[in-house]
């Protein structure tokens, strides 16, 4: 019975395939399948192309094309229309989002759907322009097409970025021989490919020691934070396929995520423990702020309850004033009656004496 493979886990298996040399070339067979690469200079400069295989080719400038300052290699797929359907439904199941993917896929859906007869051709272009080779310093690495762009002459050619992918992998092996098995290993590599010195070093604080991790030139990886790790934690266990597994992040999320620091002060007093400090810190200032509010609140309350009682206060004071100086008017109102109800007494007995009626 044949070995059935475990679908959780990969398996990579290395082999040197047989190299002989043909003595024709196109396709053969209506079955077979071709994928060609062709290269469009319209800068005003020669440029070199390092592939994978370790070949240069040195791209002069097209006649065909008017010059606008870019580069283009246009891949072209060839062949029967049931392999690019059968393509793309693989696509579909592997559930692949990347931009590079979408280009192709969206070449494929065109050239299925302009074919005539079996066989059919669908072409996607990628394209650098002048401006991108400046900034990178006149060298970049393309990783969607695994190839090596620079001016010619732009200083000695180095060789393509898969030798030294394989370098810092034999490194790394060299220094944990055992790591696949029974070791963790952590490697931080910062890039930064601008020719700017946009980026400094950066500096990690690992169990209260400072460890820099050096900024560096390295057209085999974009610009940012590259953290190699084996034997990760998934929600199936340990993970021990035989490998690395490599994960890109930008400076800044790197920063946030494995507490790097741009001096090595920061680093040694803003440590992971002195970073968990100021978030209690943190937390606690906003406790005792949220405690302030709520006094303040209560204060703000018990004053206008006061003002409102003062208010009540001195209405009835009021009232009682008003109240008091009635009873005052009418009592001397009632003096002076009595007062001219005496002289009319008074009068009306004097009248009575002298005999006037």
């Amino acid at each position: 019975m044949a070995h059935q493979p475990d679908p959780s886990r990969s398996y990579i298996v290395q082999a040197a395939p047989i190299v002989r040399n043909v003595a024709h070339n196109g396709l053969g067979d209506p079955n077979d399948f071709q994928v060609t690469y062709r290269y469009q200079n319209r800068t005003d400069k020669l440029v070199t192309v390092s592939r994978r295989d370790g070949t240069r080719l040195t791209i002069r400038q097209t006649d065909r094309v008017p010059p606008n300052d870019e580069f283009s290699i246009l891949v072209t797929y060839f062949g029967p229309v049931d392999v690019i359907i059968e393509c793309l439904n693989l696509l579909d199941e592997s559930q692949e989002d990347s931009p590079e993917t979408r280009k192709i896929m969206r070449a494929f859906h065109r050239a299925s759907d302009r074919r005539r007869g079996r066989v059919v051709t669908a072409t996607v272009e990628y394209v650098i322009n002048e401006q991108q080779l400046d900034d990178a310093g006149g060298r970049v690495y393309l990783t969607d097409l695994d190839l090596m762009l620079e001016w010619k002459g732009q200083g000695k050619p180095v060789k393509h970025p898969f030798s030294y992918a394989e370098r810092e992998k034999k490194t790394l092996e060299s220094i944990l021989p055992s790591y696949t098995t029974s070791s963790y290993a952590l490697m931080i590599k910062a890039v930064d490919n601008t020719n700017r010195d946009h980026y400094s070093h950066r500096y990690i604080n690992i169990g209260g020691e400072v460890f820099q991790i050096p900024v560096e030139r390295d057209m085999a990886y974009v610009t940012g934070i590259h953290v190699t790790t084996c034997r990760a934690v998934t929600d199936r266990g340990v993970q021990d396929e035989k490998g690395l597994e490599t994960k890109y992040y930008t400076y800044e999320d790197a920063d946030k995520k494995f507490n790097l620091h741009r001096t090595v002060e920061d680093a040694k007093y803003g440590g992971p423990i002195e970073e968990a400090s100021k978030a209690i810190l943190n937390a606690s200032a906003a406790r005792m702020r949220l405690e302030e509010q709520s006094i303040r609140s209560w204060q703000t309350e018990a004053e206008r309850d006061i003002m409102v009682m003062k208010v009540q206060t001195q209405k009835q004071k009021a009232e009682q004033e008003l109240e008091a100086s009635a009873q005052r008017s009418l009592m001397e109102w009632a003096k002076v009656g009595t007062a001219v109800l005496g002289a009319a007494v008074s009068l009306l007995t004097i009248w009575q004496k002298i005999g006037i009626k």
